[in-house]
């Protein structure tokens, strides 16, 4: 466009690159745009189950747990927790022992 002594003048840029535009709109495309096929299946981010999954281990409908082991698992370990968290340790004081020994 420019040699390295030459200044360019704003309308020289204007009429190269509209002759550029001219000629990048005569280009054609051989390609063939194909339409979208359109499935009758509606899919909505859902993981498919495997109809032979056995009985308690399907997939729920909603945020329930149907795996019974992971139910009995959070039980034991509530129950745990409540155990602990009720269980105060009992340790004899100075005062209880000196009591004791009366």
């Amino acid at each position: 466009m420019a040699d390295e002594n030459r200044v360019v003048y704003p309308d020289e840029v204007a009429d190269i690159k509209a002759k550029e535009a001219e000629e990048s709109q005569a280009v054609e495309s051989n390609s063939v745009e194909d339409p979208p096929l359109e499935s009758n299946v509606q899919l909505k981010n859902m993981i498919q189950v495997p109809p032979n999954c056995p009985p308690g281990q399907q997939m729920a409908d909603n945020t329930r747990i149907v795996f019974p082991d992971e139910v009995e698992k959070m039980r034991a370990d509530q129950e745990k927790q409540a155990v602990q968290s009720n269980y105060i340790e009992h340790r004899p004081l100075d005062s209880d022992i000196q009591l004791d020994n009366l």
